[in-house]
């Protein structure tokens, strides 16, 4: 693949389970005047609620960070352990534990709810600060010549959960984010359950927002949301995954928000899809209005997280046939493939090259 020996990504081995070139497959190209300028590549899979492996591209085994799409199952624990009908909290509160939110008005309401059911505020919350993931809200803060907080964190939902997860087990607020602490243990326990994968075999690192992020393999994530999918088809199979699923279902505009690509697409089928994204192009789904519920997931080699993630998932999603043609023309207008010059001419396209026969048939 052209890797100079000296290379750290070369270090890395060939070996099965690394993110090397090899597992990935050159899918997205970027054209201008006919001729491909630049290219993404992905590893990409599907998964039945029993675990088969339905469709794949690219190595399917491939280890990845999960990094915001975990949230749905960072926010299990919550519901699991009691805390959510302890605390009494609402299905938009929910909502926004799993979000990776905008920073509008309504996510920083929703955020303050969350840390007064015990007496926490903006101060308590870990997660660091940055300007809104939203432009509006953004220029919004500008224009009043206010500086953004905690609460404007896209993870800030996500930490006031676990603020409370942590005064519910008896842990101190001010270490929740500690790998050892009651609330990242329940938490890691509740993801090796989803996942199918063991917890010592796990892997953990340091997200943005200074929780643990964990590294499985891609098909584990996918099973994540194959299960999180069958939860929300029949409730009963697994009552506090189907809570997660129905509030993330019933609030979209919470779990991202104006505009956003996860919002649009639970609003284009309501009920039927869970979609997350995550950090360094990762982006996955739990998708009920197929034949059968399933959970898919991608990764972008390269870590782009606009262009060519946005472009895949929608591939996706029309090639399988899990989204109306009418829903998917309407997406398309919100994330155009085409590429304008600072005049609004067209002087190139984005184009996933899907394999002719990828999504036909089951394996």
């Amino acid at each position: 693949m052209g890797i100079y020996p000296g290379s750290p990504v070369r270090r890395l081995g060939a070996g099965a389970n690394h993110l090397t070139p090899q597992a990935f497959q050159p899918l997205v190209t970027i054209s201008r005047g006919g001729e491909i300028e630049s290219y993404h590549s992905v590893a990409a899979v599907m998964v039945a609620g029993d675990g088969r492996v339905l469709h794949s591209l690219g190595d399917d085994s491939v280890q990845v960070y999960c990094r915001s799409a975990a949230k749905p199952f960072q926010a299990l624990p919550l519901v699991e352990s009691g805390a959510a009908d302890r605390y009494s909290l609402a299905t938009e509160e929910l909502a926004l534990v799993c979000a990776s939110h905008g920073g509008e008005a309504r996510h920083l309401e929703v955020a303050r709810r969350i840390l007064s059911h015990q007496g926490f505020g903006p101060d308590d919350l870990q997660c660091g600060i940055h300007a809104p993931m939203t432009a509006a809200a953004a220029r919004e803060l500008i224009v009043r010549r206010e500086e953004p907080t905690t609460l404007h964190n896209n993870c800030s939902g996500k930490h006031g959960g676990m603020l409370l997860l942590t005064h519910h087990l008896g842990g101190d607020p001010l270490t929740y984010l500690e790998p050892g602490s009651p609330a990242q243990r329940a938490i890691l326990a509740a993801l090796a359950r989803v996942s199918g994968v063991e917890s010592g075999k796990i892997g953990q690192a340091v997200d943005g927002c200074s929780a643990p992020t964990y590294r499985l393999p891609l098909t584990a994530l996918a099973r994540a949301y194959a299960r999180l999918a069958t939860a929300l088809a029949d409730p009963e199979i697994d009552p506090a995954l189907a809570r997660i699923g129905q509030a993330m279902t019933r609030h979209p505009f919470l779990v991202a928000g104006e505009g956003r690509l996860d919002t649009l697409l639970m609003e284009a089928a309501p009920g039927k899809i869970i979609a997350k994204l995550g950090a360094e192009g990762v982006y996955a789904m739990a998708v009920t209005s197929g034949r059968e519920p399933v959970g898919i997931a991608l990764k972008i080699a390269d870590g782009d997280s606009d262009r060519a993630r946005t472009a895949v998932v929608l591939a996706l999603l029309r090639r399988l046939g899990l989204l109306p043609e009418s829903a998917l023309e309407d997406l398309d207008q919100h994330f155009p493939r085409e590429i304008y010059n600072r005049r609004k001419r067209v002087v190139g396209h984005i184009k996933v090259n899907l394999p002719d026969n990828w999504g036909i048939g089951r394996k």
